[in-house]
């Protein structure tokens, strides 16, 4: 605290240079303009020694000086000896001092009270130099709290009137539904509140449902077909930083994306990435592939490679697609929960009910929502291997294998010719 007053304690019968009290003072105050040097155990002194040296500001300076107290010791304590005793004790000690009390410079700077007095002078001089500072600040926070007051909205008195409650709770309720609405399209206002420890909506939130997402607390790990992805580390291009923050307020930073904008991130560069991950040939070698040919062969020796043992091979490749759109849709749940919990309105922390229960509720209609997703997910692929078209232009046939292996051998020849 850079406010904060340091009172170097350190007894008059040990050697200053080595006292530990100023040593730590001298860490958080290097320039000593805090810190107030305060002796004690001056009655403990060999006799001929005092501590004017010290006093006068000689030995090690502080800008604030030294002050020099006689405390009870122990034994006044145990005879159980009075503070106002002490006080007066310690005031005839300096009163009568043939060094203290001959030295204006130093008798102003002994005793208890004067350690008093020089604080109380201390703060009134701090309050006085702080005071235009703090009357900003309160008034900031006064402003801050109107502010805050003002969107709560006016308070609830007289009768509860159902009527009322049901309006209230009506106008609640689409404040939030617009709320998502708007983080889904994009139009979330970048001032759109948060509010710092917003409870997950399900037990599960951000640990991915039926055992995909993978990365859990929004953070997507290992998964969809093995294509590590750290949605908070990771930027599309160098200009969008996807936050996995589940407590961070939307729009603070200019290069984060939230909202619908993350749903699009995982569609066009997760889950494509995941997608394009798999090739053709993946967990299929040679030895597969002749095994496959042999067995559709049966007892007859092959002229051409059957057309069985590619359809099989190609339904097992196509099945792999499957689980990176189920994964999919599981890190769009997740996020979809985020949004849902960023979307609270602000009137919603006078109702702490009301939001824990909205919250379930909407969690469980996400939830509900999953399994029937990923089914269709499901069927689109097994839509895809009810029917292998071979007649699709990409694929490369039998038929069109040869023209192409043809026309490459008339190249061929076309340039023997001419060399």
């Amino acid at each position: 605290n850079p406010n904060a007053i340091l009172l170097a304690v350190t007894g008059a019968n040990t050697d200053l240079a080595s006292s530990d009290a100023l040593r730590l003072a001298r860490e958080l105050d290097p320039r000593g303009d805090r810190t107030i040097g305060v002796l004690t155990k001056l009655d403990l002194m060999d006799p001929g020694t005092d501590v004017g040296e010290i006093m006068h500001n000689r030995v090690i300076p502080l800008r604030r000086g030294y002050i020099a107290v006689v405390n009870r010791g122990q034994r006044d304590i145990d005879a159980d000896l009075s503070i106002q005793v002490g006080l007066r004790n310690e005031e005839r000690y300096f009163r009568t001092h043939p060094v203290y009390s001959r030295d204006r410079s130093i008798s102003g700077k002994c005793g208890t009270m004067n350690l008093a007095r020089n604080l109380n002078g201390i703060l009134i001089h701090h309050i006085r130099d702080c005071l235009p500072e703090l009357k900003i600040r309160i008034a900031n926070m006064m402003g801050d709290v109107q502010s805050e007051l003002d969107a709560l909205g006016m308070p609830d008195g007289g009768p509860r009137d159902p009527g009322q409650m049901g309006g209230k709770l009506l106008g609640l309720l689409s404040k939030f539904s617009a709320n998502f609405a708007a983080m889904i399209d994009g139009r979330a206002s970048n001032t759109n509140q948060h509010h710092d420890g917003m409870p997950s909506l399900a037990s599960n939130a951000g640990g991915g449902h039926h055992g995909g997402g993978g990365g859990g607390n929004g953070g997507y790990g290992q998964g969809m077909n093995g294509v590590a992805v750290g949605m908070g580390n990771m930027n599309m291009g160098s200009s969008y930083n996807v936050s996995s923050s589940n407590n961070a307020t939307i729009g603070t930073n200019a290069d984060e994306l939230y909202g619908g904008a993350r749903i699009s991130f995982i569609f066009h560069q997760v889950f494509s990435r995941s997608l394009n991950s798999v090739t053709a040939f993946d967990g299929l070698s040679e030895d597969e592939i002749r095994t496959t040919i042999g067995n559709a062969n049966g007892t007859r020796p092959a002229l051409f490679v059957p057309e069985i043992s590619f359809d099989i091979l190609v339904r097992r490749q196509i099945r792999r697609l499957e689980q990176p759109g189920v994964q999919c849709v599981d890190l769009v749940y997740d996020e979809l929960q985020r949004i849902a919990a960023q979307s609270e309105p602000s009137e919603l922390t006078r109702y702490p009910n009301l939001r824990d229960r909205m919250m379930d509720v909407v969690g469980s209609l996400l939830k509900r929502s999953v399994g029937p997703t990923q089914m269709w997910v499901s069927n689109l692929v097994r839509v895809e291997l009810s029917y292998i078209n071979t007649n699709h232009p990409d694929f490369i046939g039998g038929s069109r294998a040869v023209a192409k292996l043809m026309d490459k051998m008339a190249k061929d020849k076309e340039k023997a010719a001419v060399d």
